[in-house]
C-alpha cells in the first residue's frame, strides 16, 4: 500500500513538473513576443531576447512553432531597425533554420502519415484480397459440388436411360418372338384350313365322281341289258352266228366290268 502511494505521488509530481514547464515555456514566449513588438526596443534588450529564444524549442514546453517563428522575425526586424544587420542576419538565419527543420519534420510527419495510410490501405486491400480469395475458394467449392452433383445426375440418368433402353429392347424382342409365334400359329392354322378345304373339295369331288360313276354304271348296265336282249332277238339273216356270239360276249364283259 505504501509503495502504491509513493508511485502515485511520484507520477503526480512528474505531471505537475511537466505542466509547470509547459506553462513556463509558453509564458516566456508570450513575454518575448510582447517585448519584441516594442518599436523602440534597444539592441541590448534584443540580445537578452535572443538568449531567451535560444533556450526555447518548437513543440516543447508548450512552445507553439508559429509563435516562435514570429518572435524570431520580430527580433530580426528589431535588429534591422537598430542597424545591427549582422545580428538581424543571424537571427533571420536562425529563424530560417528552425523553420526549415520544422518544415522537414512536417514533411517527414506527412510522409510517415502517408506511409502509414498506405500501409493501412495495403493491409485493408490485403484483407479484401484475402476475403476475395476466400470468397473465390468458397465459390469454387460450391462450383465443384454443383459439378459433382451434375456429373452424378448425368451418370444416373445415363444409366437409367441405358436400363430403360435395354428394357424396351427386351420387350420388343419378346414381342417380336410372340409375334413370330403368332405368325407361325396363323400360318399353321391357314395351312390346316387349306388342307381341310382341300380335303373337303376332294371329298366333294370324290362324292361327285362316285355319284357320276354310279349313274353312268346304271345307265351303261341298262344299255348293256338292252343290247343283250337285242342281240338275243336279232334275226339270223341280219348277222352271222359268229358275230352275234362275239357281240354277246363283248356285251357281257362290259356288263361284268361295270357291275363290280
Amino acid at each position: 500500500m505504501r509503495r502504491l502511494i509513493l508511485r502515485l505521488f511520484f507520477s503526480v509530481s512528474l505531471l505537475s513538473g511537466a505542466l509547470a514547464a509547459w506553462g513556463q515555456g509558453s509564458t516566456n514566449l508570450a513575454s518575448i513576443l510582447q517585448a519584441a513588438r516594442n518599436p523602440y526596443i534597444k539592441p541590448e534588450a534584443l540580445d537578452q531576447l535572443m538568449i531567451r529564444l535560444r533556450s526555447l524549442e518548437p513543440g516543447k514546453d508548450g512552445v507553439q512553432p508559429d509563435s516562435l517563428f514570429l518572435a524570431y522575425r520580430l527580433v530580426a526586424d528589431g535588429y534591422a531597425i537598430n542597424n545591427h544587420f549582422r545580428q538581424a542576419y543571424d537571427c533571420y538565419n536562425r529563424y530560417l533554420g528552425i523553420k526549415e527543420t520544422m518544415l522537414g519534420q512536417a514533411r517527414r510527419d506527412s510522409i510517415r502519415a502517408r506511409q502509414e495510410a498506405i500501409r493501412g490501405r495495403v493491409k485493408q486491400e490485403e484483407g479484401q484480397v484475402i476475403e476475395s480469395n476466400n470468397l473465390v475458394q468458397n465459390l469454387q467449392i460450391e462450383i465443384d459440388q454443383q459439378t459433382s452433383r451434375h456429373a452424378f445426375m448425368r451418370q444416373f440418368f445415363s444409366i437409367a436411360l441405358v436400363a430403360l433402353t435395354a428394357l424396351i429392347a427386351l420387350m420388343l424382342v419378346r414381342s417380336g418372338i410372340r409375334l413370330n409365334g403368332y405368325k407361325q400359329d396363323l400360318k399353321a392354322s391357314q395351312q390346316h384350313l387349306r388342307e381341310l378345304h382341300r380335303n373337303a373339295l376332294l371329298g366333294k369331288l370324290s362324292r361327285g365322281i362316285f355319284s357320276t360313276r354310279l349313274e353312268r354304271r346304271s345307265e351303261i348296265m341298262s344299255k348293256t341289258d338292252e343290247l343283250l336282249k337285242l342281240l338275243q332277238s336279232l334275226p339270223a339273216d341280219q348277222a352271222t352266228e359268229a358275230d352275234r356270239k362275239r357281240w354277246l360276249e363283248q356285251a357281257r364283259q362290259i356288263r361284268e366290268a361295270f357291275s363290280k
